[in-house]
């Protein structure tokens, strides 16, 4: 995608953004809607009143002792965040291999912090028309109304892959560090929610958000929904979510997305264009909820008063004509557009679902960077993290409240 906007830099990995962007665009539009059941392999962990001994017990047998400590360590803490990118983040997740390398890593740490954990296997279709094979990993936190008609849904996804020539760290590491991390912070407060939690690490997500069309579509909506009668009430989606760079001119905004919010284009010229805020993409009315929860909790969480947060809200319908889901398929980025965009005749409502990201290709040193091999460990620096932790500390605040 070429940005032609007056806000333009460098160019921004545009043969990765716009081969991305198409593949997203033409899974949307090709959905598959005679769905197979999905072959799903469960860890389910009884409840147990004696549930840290439960854990106790557990981590015995697992190759990471230390997640003892991160058990009962108390909101978001930096050493453990290094450590998790370190250990799990910085090399590519692109092959079968390496990928179910992660998936397992994954599996084993949200079978630590969640009641019911499960591999969602899957066959989509891929860009060149041949049959690719993922796995999605999926964790419950369960609400004190789970199994009742209206239990409250509510969802934290990140994809796990990479393409094939970027470690990515922040593209996105950062985005499955913070699912474990407000899975890890939540957990100890399991029982007392009544709303359930689903956290979901999304395979195939540079191939095109394959893997969570495949949760929304096998998983979500039919097991959830429609069986167990739950009542969605949204998405938190994590994308890229740890670039900081407060530096003058560092953030670029590509035209369509400056022509659709106007407010938020003049907004960042006055701040001297600066890449020192998170952002919210949401549909301008419908997703407010989920923006209005977050918003407030990154206010009142203690952090540096140099991180900002921004409201980036197109008016997106709630069921998109073509003319206007073309018009704003810059938007459709990520995984929160598999649950706006969803085609299963199930449940015919568009799902709330808002995506937080650092705006990606568009800032600092990842204009460049961009699926490319240097999204790598030079990118976990303490300033990094301490914008990692503020994201984090404000979602499980956000996702606690929902979920009370």
């Amino acid at each position: 995608m070429k940005d032609n906007s007056s806000m333009s830099g460098p160019d921004v990995g545009e043969k990765h953004l716009e081969a991305h962007i198409e593949n997203i665009w033409t899974n949307i539009l090709n959905q598959d809607l005679l769905f197979p059941d999905c072959n799903v392999s469960h860890y389910l962990r009884p409840v147990d009143p004696n549930y840290f001994e439960s854990v106790l017990n557990k981590v015995q047998n697992v190759t990471h002792t230390n997640h003892l400590y991160d058990m009962f360590v108390g909101g978001t803490n930096v050493v453990i965040l290094r450590k998790t990118l370190e250990e799990l983040f910085v090399e590519p997740r692109f092959t079968a291999e390496s990928r179910k390398k992660t998936a397992d890593a994954i599996f084993e740490r949200l079978s630590l912090y969640t009641l019911e954990t499960q591999k969602q296997k899957f066959v989509a279709t891929g860009s060149n028309g041949r049959p690719v094979e993922g796995t999605n990993v999926i964790g419950v936190i369960p609400g004190r109304n789970r199994g009742q008609a209206g239990n409250g849904l509510i969802v934290i996804g990140a994809h796990y892959d990479t393409v094939q020539s970027s470690p990515g760290v922040d593209d996105n590491g950062s985005g499955v560090v913070a699912l474990l991390e407000t899975a890890r912070i939540l957990s100890p407060k399991m029982g007392r929610f009544n709303n359930t939690i689903i956290f979901v690490a999304f395979d195939l997500g540079e191939k095109g958000i394959l893997g969570s069309l495949a949760f929304v579509n096998q998983f979500l909506i039919p097991h959830e929904i429609v069986r167990k009668r739950g009542k969605f009430i949204g998405a938190y989606i994590a994308d890229m979510v740890m670039n900081f760079d407060a530096n003058v001119g560092s953030q670029v905004m590509p035209l369509e997305i400056s022509m659709a919010v106007t407010n938020v284009s003049a907004l960042l010229q006055l701040n001297g264009l600066r890449g020192d805020f998170l952002s919210i993409w949401a549909r301008r009315t419908i997703d407010w909820e989920l923006w209005y929860n977050f918003q407030r909790s990154w206010a009142q969480e203690e952090a540096s008063t140099e991180h900002r947060l921004t409201i980036i809200d197109p008016p997106i319908p709630r069921v998109p004509l073509f003319i206007s889901n073309w018009r704003y398929r810059n938007f459709m980025r990520s995984d929160h557009a598999a649950f706006w965009n969803h085609k299963n005749p199930a449940f015919k409502d568009s799902l709330k679902a808002v995506l937080i990201t650092d705006m990606g290709p568009w800032r600092g040193n990842l204009r460049a960077c961009y699926h490319e091999f240097c999204d790598d460990r030079r990118q976990i620096t303490l300033e990094n993290l301490d914008f990692l932790r503020h994201v984090i500390d404000s979602l499980a605040s956000a996702v606690a409240t929902l979920a009370e």
